[in-house]
């Protein structure tokens, strides 16, 4: 659905094919497409945590050699030249990115409401910053995924799988980055962050959980974000809305940070719904303890 969009939109405004686009498509389709394959293997016959993660690397070290790299960071408003860290630190950033959405997805209809929530909001960040075709790719993905909802909302018909959550979290964070290719000024990282600060939030405390108790980090548990809201006895659709709501909280905190140039909107936003959340024993007061 969203190739059929871009490929049409591109149709009828050729203008859009420009310099950037092209920058664009060369990094991440290829990129898209390896990880599709391996989200599609593991969805099919079943991929150990160590496998997937080797066709998560593959795909974003493409990525990276298509240009997509950061060199600047800005962080409080102040800027950090990232030099030879600049390849490292963006895969690990693609990395998260694509494995927060790949564990948020854990309930009918919960990767692709906050998904679609996640790139209306960077849709929005693009179009302002003039990355015409990084808002088409962005506004065309969030249409499609509320579409996918009409399937997916629980009771669901159709699953996103692997194939589906991973791709995601590579189409946010190839967006995030390639942003910040022409701009003078050092990223601002706390915007993305905290854009993306729920499913952020729930593979953070994941990790801990994991890595204190000796676990693999590969292990699933049920530990997650949604799973709590669940063993409170919530419905299904009532976790997904709880969920989408602290979404467009910390959504809206990485706006105003955006349109203001104060990073401590979004810094107030994503830390506020967790020390909400754990204050009120909800999530997080156990990785917190441990």
């Amino acid at each position: 659905a969203v190739v059929l969009a871009v490929l049409l939109m591109l149709r009828f405004q050729p203008q859009l094919l420009d310099p950037s686009t092209a920058q664009l498509m060369r990094g991440l389709i290829p990129a898209a497409i390896i990880l599709f394959v391996v989200g599609l293997v593991d969805d099919l016959i079943g991929l150990t945590g160590v496998y997937k993660l080797v066709g998560q690397v593959l795909s974003v070290s493409i990525l990276v050699a298509g240009g997509f790299e950061f060199e600047v960071l800005s962080i409080l408003g102040f800027e950090i030249a990232l030099g030879s860290l600049s390849v490292p630190f963006t895969m690990f950033f693609c990395l998260g990115a694509i494995n927060a959405f790949n564990l948020i997805d854990g309930a009918d209809g919960l990767a692709s409401a906050v998904g679609a929530i996640v790139f209306a909001t960077l849709g929005t960040v693009a179009a302002v910053l003039g990355e015409s075709s990084a808002a088409l790719v962005c506004f065309t993905f969030s249409g499609a995924l509320m579409a996918f909802l009409c399937f997916n909302a629980p009771p669901a018909r159709i699953y996103l799988g692997d194939t589906g959550s991973m791709l995601i979290g590579l189409v946010v964070a190839a967006v995030a980055v390639h942003c910040t290719i022409k701009e003078q000024a050092g990223f601002a990282l706390l915007v993305p962050v905290a854009i993306c600060a729920i499913p952020i939030i729930d593979a953070g405390a994941a990790m801990i959980r994991r890595i204190t108790t000796g676990q693999s980090v590969f292990s699933p548990d049920r530990g997650h974000l949604h799973h709590s809201l669940l063993l409170r006895g919530w419905s299904v659709a009532r976790t997904v809305a709880a969920i989408a709501v602290l979404t467009t909280i910390t959504c809206g905190g990485a706006l105003a940070s955006f349109f203001t140039g104060k990073d401590y909107y979004a810094l107030a936003a994503g830390a506020g719904v967790f020390a909400a959340m754990a204050a009120a024993r909800v999530f997080g007061h156990v990785e917190v303890a441990l």
